[in-house]
């Protein structure tokens, strides 16, 4: 199976219906979204540590930040693992990683919107197809 960004790199952009590329355009944007989000980020309060941040590690990010504010973590130190390999940080540093993520997330979907509005306001093929991630 295509993913979305192989559909789009195969449709006819010159000939094609304009509909039909808005959606594959959409589509594609989304998906590169999706993989931004994934990636991770680097983090500014644990510096020169890069966090992923794909579906399991947003599950861990929510567990662990729900155990801290109850109380239940008992203030002990935080083990996380970066790219760069595991990390021990206060419940204090790891609060802020959990609203750096949710930052990335942020900054990611609030991009995807505005690409997503340029597409839909666009009135050629030309226009959709100069619309990048």
């Amino acid at each position: 199976a295509k993913t979305p960004n192989e559909k789009y790199i195969e449709i006819d952009k010159v000939n094609g219906d304009i509909e039909t590329i808005r959606a594959a355009k959409i589509e594609q944007l989304k998906q590169l979204c999706t993989e931004t989000i994934y990636e991770g980020f680097l983090s500014t309060s644990i510096p020169g540590k890069f966090f992923g941040f794909n579906d399991k590690d947003q599950a861990n990010f929510g567990q662990v930040y729900l155990l801290v504010i109850s109380g239940d973590n008992n203030g002990a130190p935080i083990k996380w693992k970066s790219k760069q390999g595991i990390v021990t940080m206060t419940e204090a540093q790891f609060k802020a990683l959990v609203i750096e993520s949710k930052n990335h997330k942020i900054a990611m979907q609030t991009r995807y919107w505005q690409k997503e509005a340029q597409v839909l306001a666009a009135t050629t093929n030309a226009q959709i197809d100069e619309i990048n991630w």
